[in-house]
């Protein structure tokens, strides 16, 4: 496993040429194994309680997809709970760390794996891990190149939701400009409208008069409609805090299981039933497009549906 004096441009130019979240995510593990020889490399995502595995490059199998590394557990979990990097060259005899998840470490016959930890600024982003399936010893320039790629992806995280967050907020600025001119524009057309129709008074005593007097009204109304119509056209959208409309009672259930509770505790919480519960979670899954609670709460918290 080789790594050149490049290391760190390839890491700028390739992190930042997106600040899509998921983008930035896929963008670290493909560097990992496409460009620094690590035969798998895979990102845990930070939940109550640990970390989820989230996307992965290099996997053989989907036994990882999913799995909460619970803090103080495994290579991972211990890396979350410290904060520190660690590195392991004999995975399944290594007595420094506990083993519940060695059966998923198996199934991808990874013998060394090091971590380190995703964090940036006050945000606590998650854990980046790469492993080989060969016998060895990671030196100290593999040990650095894990360090420095989270910390990268820890940052262009945050800076991704940093410009997300200042983009809505200009987005509801021009909203709210936008508004405030169509509001005057209705007040105009009532404005008109009124003095239109003060203009009937008294209406020709012909009935041809009457008739062209209304059409012209009927016009003028027309003509505003029109223009409203144009102008809606042009009211910029609300930034979306994500691709899916969620129920207002799946927002609930979402925000709660985030809080870690769970079925019963929920449906206690919002005065419904466990089934009902578990109804609204089907969807949400659906929606999110996700198997499990852990990766519902780490999809809507890239999303930037929770915080």
């Amino acid at each position: 496993m080789g790594f050149g004096s490049e290391f760190r441009d390839l890491q700028s130019i390739r992190l930042a040429d997106a600040l899509d979240g998921g983008h930035v995510i896929r963008s670290t593990t493909d560097l990992l194994t496409r460009t620094y020889g690590f035969h798998m490399s895979w990102v845990a995502e930070s939940v109550d309680g640990g970390v989820v595995v989230g996307h992965m490059q290099g996997n053989r199998t989907k036994s990882f997809q999913g799995v909460l590394l619970r803090d103080g557990q495994g290579l991972g979990g211990k890396v979350h709970a410290s904060g520190r990097l660690r590195f392991v060259d004999s995975y399944f005899d290594c007595a420094d760390i506990s083993h519940e998840y060695d059966r998923h470490v198996a199934d991808e016959e990874l013998r060394r794996a090091v971590a380190a930890p995703m964090i940036a600024g006050d945000r606590d982003y998650g854990v980046l891990l790469a492993g080989s399936r060969d016998a060895g010893e990671f030196g100290a320039q593999a040990a650095e190149a894990i360090e420095s790629m989270a910390q990268r992806c820890a940052e262009s995280l945050y800076l991704a939701e940093r410009v997300r967050a200042g983009l809505a907020a200009a987005i509801e600025e021009d909203r709210r400009r936008t508004l405030e001119v169509l509001r005057d524009l209705v007040e105009t057309t009532q404005t008109s409208i009124a003095a239109k129709l003060r203009e009937t008074r008294p209406l020709p005593r012909n009935l041809e008069g009457r008739r062209r007097r209304l059409r012209a009204i009927e016009d003028e109304a027309q003509d505003a409609t029109a223009r409203l119509r144009c102008s809606e056209f042009g009211l910029p959208a609300p930034w979306p805090t994500a691709g899916y409309a969620l129920h207002v009672r799946e927002s609930q259930i979402l925000r709660l299981i985030g809080h870690g509770l769970r079925t019963r505790e929920i449906a206690a919480d919002l005065g419904i039933s466990a089934e009902t519960v578990k109804w609204y979670l089907k969807g949400l899954f659906t929606k999110l497009e996700v198997r499990t609670r852990a990766q519902a709460v780490v999809s809507a918290r890239r999303l930037g549906i929770l915080p």
